[in-house]
């Protein structure tokens, strides 16, 4: 019975493993064409349809060969690439690269997964030099379907490369096969160590150099340690840094192809100068010149080869430079140049500037404060009228014709028209106004109250005019203003 059990779980695990998604099934890929063409220096590029019926997603590695015909004079193309593949339908862009000059490929894809290969081949590339609407017909629409190997037997791809998440191209010779991913994965490594290798016998002969070794010390004597090394095996370019501190950094650059061109040691602080430099007697004096203005050591550039060596101390950022020259161990040369310092120069000008601004500004308010006098007041002109005499005639034509309100208003109008021409301003006056207008000591100015009081009684308090009343005020009036040319005195 116990038996019986056991071997009745082992036939439902083999019916659930068989059954399972991904115990089979396989991906196609197909071409909708025969024949592509493309035009020179273009990249060309085709869309697979891809048709899995593994029911998951599957990784697997697509390897694209484009390889020479016979006949054909040029360079294939070859890239290896990591994908993956989900169940049911779909489609996936490849590029094709591209070619310089008119040739002819056949095309084979390849899609490595779980031990398997879609294989397509049969299709044909073609770069022409202009690309037709003939070009374009001959293309041949025949679809091209994949066919299922093991990955041991695909040429292109295994299923050992299938894990690698980058995309490799390669140039392929005519005649020549398409490398496999494993093989451009090799020839990749061995390409980096090649490199690695010309690098650490560049840096070996340089730090082995003289020269470098003298620089070398030089900055280990100040402080600096080594921190990095760069080297460019074909030009024969290496670099060195070094660091002191938490931020001050140095370098020595330079050029070594079978002997050393050069080494030049720079660094933003300044470093112990050679004893050489240091005892010439034109360099003490330049020295003492430029310490004496104030200025303080920084930028120490040392540039040496094998015959001649150059230095150059900055002070006060740059304010000033020393350079020395040295051949066959004598100092041949000491110089001193000067940079214009434009800072003073500069906040001088601007202080100029700022006093000129200020100046130019109180004189505009100067100018603003100070009021320019007033023009002398004009009289402004009476509009034209009848004349104090006229009105006056007015009054005792009215009186004559019985109106006798009227004409006392009239004549007091008159009287106040001829204070207001020769004394105010010709405006229209009141009875007040007009007795302001004449000085109080005067004479005049009471027997002008009087007239014209005795006017306002009669037109507006009302009272009757005495017979002869009239007679006598007009006659007053008449004389005030014909008296001395009309003026009152």
């Amino acid at each position: 019975m116990t038996r019986r059990f056991i071997f009745a779980i082992f036939l439902l695990l083999f019916a659930v493993v068989a059954c399972s998604p991904g115990a089979a099934g396989e991906v196609t890929l197909s071409a909708p064409q025969s024949d592509y063409v493309f035009q020179i220096g273009e990249t060309g590029e085709i869309t697979l349809e891809v048709a899995s019926s593994l029911g998951i997603e599957v990784p697997g590695t697509l390897t694209v060969a484009l390889t020479p015909t016979d006949g054909t004079v040029g360079a294939g193309w070859n890239q290896v690439r990591s994908i993956k593949v989900g169940s049911g339908e779909h489609t996936l862009a490849v590029t094709l690269g591209t070619s310089e000059i008119p040739a002819t490929f056949g095309l084979t894809i390849t899609f490595d997964y779980q031990g398997k290969a879609a294989h397509l081949s049969g299709v044909t590339v073609r770069f022409v030099e202009e690309v037709t609407d003939e070009e374009t017909q001959s293309e041949q629409e025949a679809r091209v379907t994949s066919v299922e190997t093991s990955a041991a037997q695909s040429q292109e791809g295994t299923s050992g490369s299938r894990n690698t998440a980058s995309t490799t191209n390669r140039m392929i010779q005519a005649g020549q096969v398409p490398q496999d991913a494993d093989a451009l994965k090799t020839g990749m490594a061995e390409e980096d160590q090649q490199i690695r290798e010309a690098q650490d016998d560049l840096i070996a002969r340089v730090m082995a150099d003289p020269v470098v070794l003298r620089l070398d010390h030089r900055l280990k004597i100040d402080g600096f340690e080594q921190a990095g090394q760069e080297a460019e095996p074909e030009s024969g370019e290496f670099t060195l840094t070094y660091l002191r501190g938490e931020g001050e950094e140095a370098r020595i650059d330079g050029v070594m192809v079978e002997d050393l061109a050069y080494a030049c040691l720079t660094s933003d602080s300044p470093l112990q100068i050679p004893g050489l430099v240091a005892g010439n007697q034109t360099f003490q004096e330049y020295a003492g010149q430029v310490t004496g203005e104030g200025l303080v050591r920084g930028r120490t550039v040392m540039n040496l080869t094998q015959e001649e060596q150059s230095y150059s101390f900055s002070y006060g950022d740059g304010t000033a430079e020393i350079h020395a020259t040295l051949v066959g161990g004598a100092v041949r040369e000491v110089t001193l140049d000067w940079q214009m310092n434009w800072l003073p120069l500069i906040g001088l000008m601007a202080g100029c500037i700022l006093l000129l601004v200020a100046a130019y500004t109180a004189s505009r308010r100067r100018d603003e404060k100070t009021a320019p006098p007033c023009p002398p007041e004009e009289k402004p002109t009476p509009p034209p009228g009848p004349s104090p005499l006229d009105l006056l005639a007015r009054a005792e034509a009215d009186y004559e014709a019985g109106e006798e309100v009227q004409a006392y208003r009239g004549a007091a109008r008159a009287l106040r028209e001829h204070v207001s021409m020769t004394c105010g301003t010709g405006t229209e006056l009141t009875d007040e106004e007009t007795i302001a207008l004449l000085p109080e000591a005067d004479p005049t100015t009471a027997t002008v109250r009087e007239a014209l009081s005795r006017c306002s009684r009669v037109s507006f308090g009302g009272k009757s005019p005495e017979e002869t009343e009239f007679i006598s005020i007009v006659r007053t009036i008449s004389e005030i203003i014909t008296k001395n040319d009309g003026e009152v005195q």
